[in-house]
């Protein structure tokens, strides 16, 4: 992968423009497989906030057609629906954030099926803690331009 350019705000063109870069770099993220290796799940949920959404936003509609659906959650704690045969990917690239850190507890405590996706942090650190799989991402990026 390419150094990634700096992260001023007068550099946001170019780390917006190094987005094939990301998407390439992330096909080859360990953890990844975790989700295709998840038999029965019936639900994703993508729990985060701003970039960290974004990227479910994205990939939903490309999952629209198919046998398992993408809810992404924006907001503490889970949907009132959400329960084992669910997967919730909780997604925050500081591995830091309040809300995702609340659906990642609540989804413990429902019995569903967990990934964490973070460049580091706390989310890391449970994830780890609970033999949780984690995707950790490469850090150095503001969130707002890591997809």
């Amino acid at each position: 992968m390419s150094e990634w350019p700096s992260a001023g705000s007068g550099d946001m063109f170019r780390l917006v423009a190094a987005l094939p870069d990301q998407l390439r770099a992330s096909a080859a993220l360990a953890g990844l497989d975790t989700v295709a290796a998840a038999p029965g799940v019936r639900r994703l949920v993508l729990c985060g906030m701003g970039g960290s959404a974004i990227a479910g936003d994205l990939v939903q509609p490309l999952l629209a057609a198919g046998q398992v659906s993408l809810t992404v959650w924006r907001d503490y704690g889970l949907p009132a629906w959400t329960g084992p045969d669910d997967l919730v990917i909780c997604a925050s690239y500081s591995g830091h954030t309040e809300e995702t850190l609340a659906a990642y507890a609540e989804a413990g405590r429902r019995g569903c099926r967990r990934l964490a996706i973070a460049s580091g942090g706390e989310l890391v650190t449970r994830a780890g803690v609970d033999g949780v799989p984690a995707v950790t991402l490469p850090g150095g990026l503001p969130p707002r331009a890591s997809l």
